[in-house]
C-alpha cells in the first residue's frame, strides 16, 4: 500500500517537473506579448487635454469615405475637412502648392497641396513638426494608411491647445503626394519651404497594417539623445535599437520621413505594422482600424511634443550610438561599446564551463564543436521547413487575418521544428548531444552581432550570457533550482526575442495590395529566431549539471546508437 502510494507521489512529481519548463516559459513568452501589446483605447468623455483614440476615430470615419490620390477630386474634399478642423482649433492653415506628373493615371501635371499649420510656442528655440500624408492610392480609402496619423495630429492638436502652454512651436504639416515613390509633397516642403528651417525635431506617423504597437521604426541623428528623451516623455515607448537598425541597412523605406532625414533633422518615424495584408488595399476602411494602435499613436505623438516643447532645442547635443528595448513597464537603454565585453564574458563563462565539464567527464573541444555543429543544422533544417511551410499557406491563403497568420506561424513552427529533430536523430553523428550545442551558436551570434551590428546585440548577447552562467550552474532536472536556473536563461530570451519574431513576421506577411513590399520569405527570420530560442531554452533545461550530467550522457549514447 505504502508502495503504491509513493509511486503515485513520484509520477505526480515527474509531470509536475515535466510541466514547469512550459509553465514558465509561457510564463516569459507573455511577457514579452505584453510588451508588445498597445494600451488601451481611451474615450471619447477623457479630459480635454488627454488624447482620446474615441476622438481621433471620428476623423478616420469621414475622412477615409473612399480613396483619394493625389490631385483627385476626393482630396480636395479632404483637403476642405483638414482646414475647416484647423479653423475650429482657432489656427491658421497654410498652404504649399506645387506642380507634378499625376502618378496614378495620365502623367498630366496635377496640384500637390501641403497644408501647414503652427501652434506658437511662448518662447521658442525651434519647432517640433508632426506630420502625416492625407493622399491615399486609387485601391484604398487609407482608413490605416495614413488617415490614422492624419486623424492622431488633429486629435493631439486639439489636446495641446487644451492643455498648458508649451515652450516651442509646434508646426502640423499634412504632407500630399506621400504614396508616389518620389514623394513630391515632403520633397517639396524641405526644398521650398519658408518654416523648414524652423524645424528642430520632426515626428513622422505612418503604418501599413491595420494594429499593434506604435513602435519606432526609424530615426535620424543624434539617435541616442533622441531615444533617450522619446522614452522620458511618453508613457508606454515602443522602441528597439534592432528595428531602427534593420530599416538602417535597408535606407530609404519609402516614406516622408526620408527626405527630413535626408536633409539632417533629427527626428522620429512610428508605425502599426501588424496585420499588413490589408495593406494599400479596399479592406483598408475604417472598420479595419485598432483604437488602441491609434491611442498609441497618439501618446506617442502628444508625449513627443509636451516634453521636447520644453527642451532648449538651439541646444541639441551629439551623442554616440546606443542600443535599446522596451520591456514594458520599463526602457532598456545602453552604450553599443558595452556589447562587445558582455558577450566576450559570455565567451568566458562558457570556456570555463567546458574546462570544469572536460575535467569531469574527460571532454575534447571536438565534441563542443560537433555539438554546435548539429544544433546549427537543427536550426536551418528547422527554420527551412518552417518557410516552405508559410511560403506555402501564403500562396493558398494571401488575405490572413492576425490571429489566423498567427495559427500559421505556430503550426510552421511546430513542424519545422518536430521535423528537424526527426532528421536530427537520424544523423550518423554519435555522441551528438554531448555538450553545449544550441549555447555555443547563441555566443557566436552574440559576438557576431556585438562586432558587426550593435543594434542587434541583445537579442543574442544578454540571452548567451544568462545561458553561460546557467552552463557554469550545476543542477539536475529533479532539483527544484533547476527551475530558477531555466528562468533564468528563458527570461531574457523570451522577452527580447518575442518583439523581434512579432517584427519579422510581420514583414513576412503577403500584401496583395501592394506586391512590390510583400516578401514573405522574410519571415524565415522569424522562424530562425524562435527555433534559436526555443533550443536554447529545451537544452538548458535538459541539460543540468553544466550541459550534460552521467544520465544525458547516457541518454546521448542511446540516440546516437
Amino acid at each position: 500500500m505504502r508502495s503504491g502510494s509513493a509511486d503515485q507521489s513520484s509520477r505526480w512529481r515527474s509531470i509536475a517537473q515535466a510541466a514547469v519548463p512550459w509553465v514558465v516559459g509561457a510564463a516569459f513568452v507573455a511577457v514579452g506579448l505584453y510588451s508588445v501589446a498597445p494600451p488601451a483605447a481611451v474615450p471619447s468623455d477623457a479630459p480635454a487635454a488627454e488624447f482620446s483614440a474615441a476622438r481621433a476615430i471620428s476623423h478616420i470615419e469621414v475622412i477615409a469615405r473612399e480613396p483619394h490620390p493625389m490631385g483627385s477630386r476626393a482630396i480636395a474634399t479632404v483637403r476642405d475637412y483638414l482646414v475647416t478642423e484647423l479653423e475650429e482649433l482657432g489656427l491658421e492653415p497654410e498652404f504649399q502648392t506645387i506642380s507634378a506628373p499625376s502618378y496614378f493615371e495620365s502623367g498630366d501635371p496635377v496640384d500637390v497641396v501641403n497644408v501647414i499649420a503652427t501652434i506658437p510656442g511662448t518662447a521658442s528655440t525651434g519647432a517640433i513638426a508632426l506630420m502625416a500624408h492625407y493622399d491615399t492610392v486609387p485601391t484604398t480609402p487609407g482608413a490605416n494608411d495614413d488617415t490614422s496619423g492624419v486623424a492622431t495630429i488633429l486629435e493631439a492638436a486639439r489636446a495641446i491647445l487644451a492643455g498648458s502652454h508649451l515652450r516651442n512651436d509646434v508646426i502640423l504639416l499634412f504632407t500630399d503626394g506621400e504614396e508616389p515613390a518620389p514623394r513630391p509633397g515632403s520633397r517639396a516642403f524641405v526644398r521650398e519651404s519658408p518654416v523648414f528651417g524652423d524645424i528642430a525635431i520632426v515626428v513622422n506617423l505612418e503604418t501599413n497594417g491595420g494594429s499593434g504597437p506604435s513602435t519606432l521604426v526609424e530615426t535620424s541623428e543624434p539617435a541616442a539623445w533622441l531615444v533617450e528623451n522619446y522614452a522620458a516623455g511618453v508613457s508606454n515607448p515602443a522602441a528597439y535599437s534592432f528595428i531602427t537598425t534593420t530599416s538602417a541597412l535597408i535606407g530609404d523605406v519609402g516614406t516622408d520621413f526620408g527626405p527630413f532625414r535626408n536633409a539632417g533633422v533629427p527626428g522620429f518615424h512610428f508605425a502599426y505594422m501588424r496585420g499588413s495584408p490589408i495593406y494599400h488595399s479596399p479592406a483598408d476602411n475604417p472598420g479595419s482600424v485598432s483604437w488602441d494602435s491609434v491611442q498609441h499613436h497618439g501618446s506617442n505623438a502628444l508625449g513627443i511634443v509636451r516634453h521636447f516643447g520644453a527642451l532648449d532645442l538651439g541646444a541639441i547635443p551629439e551623442s554616440g550610438e546606443s542600443v535599446y528595448f522596451a520591456l514594458r513597464p520599463f526602457f532598456v537603454q545602453y552604450p553599443a561599446s558595452w556589447s562587445i565585453p558582455v558577450a566576450l564574458l559570455g565567451a568566458v563563462l562558457l570556456l570555463m564551463g567546458f574546462v570544469r565539464e572536460s575535467r569531469r567527464h574527460d571532454r575534447q573541444m571536438g565534441s563542443v564543436i560537433l555539438s554546435g555543429a548539429t544544433a546549427l543544422l537543427v536550426t536551418l533544417a528547422a527554420t527551412l521547413i518552417a518557410t516552405l511551410v508559410w511560403l506555402l499557406v501564403t500562396a493558398i491563403r494571401s488575405t490572413p487575418s492576425v490571429l489566423e497568420s498567427s495559427l500559421y506561424f505556430m503550426i510552421a513552427f511546430g513542424l519545422g521544428g518536430s521535423l528537424a529533430l526527426w532528421l536530427s536523430r537520424r544523423m550518423p553523428i554519435k555522441r551528438r548531444m554531448r555538450g553545449p550545442g544550441f549555447l555555443l551558436v547563441w555566443i557566436a551570434l552574440a559576438l557576431f552581432t556585438a562586432i558587426a551590428a550593435p543594434g542587434f546585440s541583445p537579442l543574442f548577447t544578454l540571452p548567451a550570457l544568462a545561458g553561460a552562467v546557467a552552463y557554469n550552474w550545476h543542477t539536475r532536472p529533479t532539483d527544484w533550482s533547476a527551475v530558477l536556473r531555466f528562468a533564468l536563461v528563458a527570461a531574457p530570451t523570451a522577452v527580447l526575442l518575442i518583439p523581434a519574431i512579432d517584427f519579422f513576421f510581420q514583414f513576412g506577411q503577403p500584401r496583395p495590395g501592394n506586391p512590390d513590399s510583400s516578401v514573405p520569405s522574410v519571415a524565415a527570420v522569424a522562424f530562425l529566431l524562435a527555433v534559436l530560442g526555443g533550443g536554447l531554452m529545451v537544452s538548458t533545461w535538459r541539460g543540468a549539471g553544466a550541459g550534460i550530467d552521467a544520465s544525458n550522457l547516457r541518454e546521448a549514447e542511446t540516440i546516437g546508437s
